[in-house]
């Protein structure tokens, strides 16, 4: 197994200031087994035991509930990197949410009891884990406020710029796109909107001059002006 890409991988879900050390990623990453998934691939099901903690090293998620016909319908956001349910995994329990892949993604997992003997093991692991934690709890709270004081249209840009991707331009101006590869429900589910106001919002920023929408694919043409309407 690589540990160097392990490594990079469990580094990056760790807070920046919070260096492990050798033993303890070896450690690890002879527990890890990688996994590469494909579009749709569910990773994760809700309810199911959470003996098995997951990193995603790269690619994309989508974190909800799984429908009856196996489709996300309620998606409550997105992951491109870290733990998945660091807290289920540390606590015990059962998943609260099922995970599935959005585009071609690489996974390690390595079983939950293992990693709470590591970090019992290792202390500074163990205030990594703590501190990562408490980041995700700050975040929820951000998005809570963020629901409660924000209206739809800021609600939207920060969606767009959290989602875009730089692209160059042939003048040299900044631009990003973001591929709209969830339907327009799932995001107006996280946005806590409706199908139908999202597209007026959408039509809205392009009526502004902020965005140009072609398909499935939405361009920022102003990112200075999109930060300013998201922190509004």
């Amino acid at each position: 197994m690589a540990v160097g890409a392990f490594g990079g991988a469990l580094q990056a879900a760790l807070p920046p200031r919070a260096p492990l050390p050798a033993d303890a990623v070896d450690e690890l990453a002879a527990l890890a087994r990688q996994r590469h998934c494909q579009v749709g691939d569910v990773v994760v099901r809700r309810g199911q035991p959470a003996d098995t903690c997951w990193l995603l090293g790269s690619g994309r998620v989508a974190l909800g509930v799984l429908g009856p016909h196996g489709v996300l319908e309620h998606v409550r956001g997105t992951q491109t990197a870290g733990w998945l349910d660091p807290a289920t995994v540390l606590l015990g329990g059962s998943y609260m949410e099922d995970v599935v892949c959005e585009m071609p993604s690489s996974l390690w997992q390595m079983p939950a009891a293992a990693l709470r003997l590591c970090c019992a093991r290792h202390p500074t692991l163990m205030n990594a884990m703590a501190e990562t934690l408490a980041r995700s709890v700050q975040q929820l709270k951000l998005d809570v406020r963020a629901l409660m004081t924000k209206d739809v249209q800021a609600r939207c840009a920060s969606w767009l710029l959290e989602h875009a991707t730089p692209r160059p331009s042939a003048d040299g101006t900044a631009t990003a796109e973001v591929e709209l590869n969830q339907r327009k429900r799932s995001v107006a589910l996280q946005l806590s909107t409706t199908p139908e106001t999202f597209s007026r919002v959408l039509s809205q920023l392009r009526s502004k001059g902020l965005i140009a929408v072609q398909g499935y694919r939405i361009t920022l043409l102003d990112l200075v002006a999109l930060r300013k309407l998201a922190e509004a």
